[in-house]
């Protein structure tokens, strides 16, 4: 039964949420006429942003008790997949709802996730908004993931008992110097958190910094360990007798040079072809104006028919949820986000399939650390470092196996994360 009450605020946050709200409400506001075309036209979902088409999620959530789950994107929803597969295990009885950021995420979710009763995209964090999805939805725990802290959303589920934690969580030190400008009000928003299931010693810290209760908080490791490994694509086949690099979650300052970098070891090893996954696919088109400017031969996966890719230079993999399971084509792996500075994305991913792995000096995932200190992958600083590194692997087939091996055992070491954050919930009376 969930005890109704809301939290205790100071003069300083009710100042602060109330900016925030303010300055969410005004934009709002000012971009009003769009919100409109787009609800009249029913385009990325506004309606259900605006918490205007909630009756069909609830009514698949019914009398139950219900366990709210908000991922951001396709990368968040993958990780914590294992988790939702574990809570029905555990908890059969209850209904498991999941919102996501982004409709890529949601249509992952729909996809990983099928287990879960209803989805829908995540309600814009606005007082009026979130309390109609409180109230329609009615959850009982709400989990969000990594740092996908709401304001509105957490306090408005605080006001009715609902029990909150973060799961699978992460802070950068990006994030944790952004954050601290103002650590009063995220430190009492912290505050309503009642556990914080987190992916390493480092993200303990930050979060402690920035005044969540240490009791509350524990290392559960990433669940992007837990993540089945997929196999190949049926209909994605490569030449076998072509070295194939698999660049995946390139972003937006890292497309030339890698394409740079690509073309530079075509004059040293002939036969090579390039995957190149962007992290954002409005960028692909960009992608492909860049590879042809470099005399270059592009190709789009969706648009591929051919058994075979020879004469194609970069396959460009404009499809969503197929990068993981491409990384089994690689002999090398390039993992982006990590040359400019957004902190990396899954470097695990192609370490599971036993492929070494090279990322760029901004990369902060979990799992980095390990990798390197065994070998199973090298961190390149520019452009002309990457060209080395990823030249030395293509050159050596027995370095390529030592460290797709290690990758693998680290990723296996790793293992476990979903299990221990379901008991955690279950413990500690969230579920």
């Amino acid at each position: 039964m969930k005890k109704t009450g809301y939290f205790h605020t100071s003069s300083d946050t009710i100042l602060m949420l109330l900016l925030y709200n303010i300055t969410t409400s005004v934009l709002s506001l000012l971009t009003l006429p769009y919100l409109l075309l787009m609800v009249l036209l029913n385009r990325q979902g506004m309606t259900e942003r605006l918490s205007l088409d909630l009756e069909r999620v609830a009514a698949k959530l019914q009398g139950k008790g219900v366990i709210w789950l908000q991922a951001a994107s396709v990368g968040e929803v993958s990780a914590v997949a294992p988790l939702v597969h574990t809570i029905r295990k555990i908890r059969p009885e209850l209904a498991i709802f999941i919102s996501t950021t982004t409709t890529t995420g949601l249509q992952r979710a729909k996809e990983v996730m099928e287990k879960a009763d209803a989805f829908s995209l995540l309600p814009l964090d606005l007082p009026f908004v979130v309390r109609r999805a409180i109230k329609r939805i009615n959850p009982e725990v709400l989990l969000l993931t990594e740092t996908e802290l709401w304001p509105n959303l957490i306090l408005q589920a605080k006001s009715t008992g609902c029990r909150i934690a973060v799961v699978n969580g992460r802070l950068t030190e990006r994030s944790l110097s952004r954050y601290r400008i103002f650590k009063g009000f995220w430190s009492r928003l912290l505050k309503q958190i009642d556990l914080l299931c987190v992916q390493s010693n480092d993200d303990l810290r930050r979060y402690s910094l920035l005044g969540a209760v240490p009791e509350r908080i524990v290392v559960t490791g990433s669940m992007k360990f837990d993540v089945p490994k997929r196999e190949q694509p049926a209909r994605l086949e490569t030449d076998h007798d072509r070295q194939v690099i698999v660049a995946g979650s390139v972003r937006e300052g890292e497309e030339e040079i890698l394409i740079d970098v690509f073309k530079r070891l075509r004059q040293n090893l002939n036969d090579l072809l390039l995957i190149m996954a962007p992290r954002h696919l409005q960028r692909v088109k960009k992608i492909e104006s860049i590879v042809l400017k470099r005399g270059l031969s592009a190709c789009r996966r969706s648009q591929w028919t051919h058994k075979s890719l020879k004469g194609v230079d970069v396959l460009i993999l404009d499809t969503i949820g197929e990068l993981p399971s491409t990384y089994a084509l690689a002999d090398v792996a390039f993992v982006g986000g990590s040359l400019a500075p957004f902190g990396g994305h899954n470097p695990l991913e192609p370490a599971s399939h036993g492929v070494p792995v090279v990322f760029g000096p901004y990369m902060e995932q979990e799992g980095t650390k390990a990798l390197l200190e065994k070998g199973a992958a090298f961190r390149a600083l520019n452009g002309d470092e990457l060209f080395e590194d990823i030249l030395q692997l293509l050159k050596d087939p027995e370095l390529r196996q030592r460290m797709g091996e290690a990758g693998k055992r680290v990723v296996e070491d790793m293992r476990g994360a979903s299990r221990m954050t379901a008991q955690l919930l279950r413990n500690r009376g969230l579920m």
